[in-house]
């Protein structure tokens, strides 16, 4: 079964979409690693099944961002990061959704960090607490 993003206007209102996201960092520079995924813009486990979108920030990038689908299950995307010899390192953050034309509140463009797939672009806090904090 497909996933389905909300449309747009499902992500603006009081209550920001927040989704639990992965910052990954990759093992060697990318030129040695080989990251299909970047190019394709979706990270899969090595079964080849679907965990969601990545997202970069830098060129070349040093780091990305996976924002699992919401029927993956956490532990499942863990593994397919621990399997993955690509990846040296990874964290769980809170991501705060935002459609790309949207306007972003101040204090989430100031505390956040940005990353943008050209679709979506998602904000990210090291906790559910800071991501809460920073909408007001």
């Amino acid at each position: 079964m497909a996933s389905v993003e909300p449309p747009p206007g499902a992500l603006t209102g009081s209550r920001r979409h927040r989704r639990i996201a992965y910052r990954c960092a990759f093992g060697e520079p990318l030129a040695h690693t080989g990251a299909p995924y970047l190019v394709e813009g979706i990270y899969r486990d090595r079964e080849g099944k679907r965990i969601g979108p990545v997202f970069t920030n830098e060129d070349p990038p040093e780091e990305f961002l996976v924002l699992p689908d919401e029927d993956i299950p956490l532990v499942h995307v863990e593994a397919a990061l621990d399997e993955d010899h690509r990846v040296a390192s990874y964290e769980q953050v809170v991501g705060l959704l935002f459609d790309p034309l949207e306007p972003v509140p101040p204090g989430v463009d100031e505390n956040g960090e940005r990353w943008d797939n050209g679709e979506l672009v998602v904000y990210t806090f090291d906790s559910d607490e800071e991501a809460l904090e920073a909408q007001y």
